[in-house]
């Protein structure tokens, strides 16, 4: 995901949040279909659900869970857009000790149930169509609302 990122002009542009690109946009509803799109609006949309499913440990407030994510992501994207900025001569594996950090950080002490799930799968799916329907008709039609 975050070598994605990185490599997407859209999408990292989406991750920075460019103001001279967003300014681009100007309605209000317009602001918020991209305030949607971003990668903590994104990621509160999976723990959330994460958490409404049992999928995720509990023991931490939902909010600090998610700032804790979103700050680790966004800590390793930043590494990895700028590998020099860390000594990481002794790793050999930088991503599984992404995955470590995103084990202890995420995972309940026993496993969920897989029709769980497949059930927090869907809702996150269908929330994150309905913020990319949201981009796709803002692209559409225009920020104005016209063609």
């Amino acid at each position: 995901m975050i070598r994605t990122t990185l490599g997407d002009p859209w999408l990292r542009w989406v991750r920075t949040d460019d103001s001279a690109l967003r300014d681009l946009v100007h309605r209000p509803e317009d602001r918020m279909r991209f305030a949607d799109a971003s990668p903590s609006a994104m990621a509160n949309v999976v723990i959330t659900t994460l958490r409404a499913h049992g999928i995720v440990r509990d023991d931490l407030p939902e909010p600090e869970q998610r700032y804790a994510i979103q700050a680790l992501l966004i800590g390793f994207s930043t590494v990895m857009a700028d590998p020099k900025s860390v000594d990481s001569s002794d790793v050999d594996d930088q991503e599984a000790v992404l995955g470590n950090a995103v084990h202890l950080l995420l995972e309940p002490p026993t496993d969920p149930d897989d029709t769980v799930i497949a059930q927090a799968a869907e809702t996150v799916r269908a929330r994150f169509g309905e913020i990319r329907d949201g981009l796709l008709a803002l692209i559409t039609t225009g920020a104005a609302g016209t063609r």
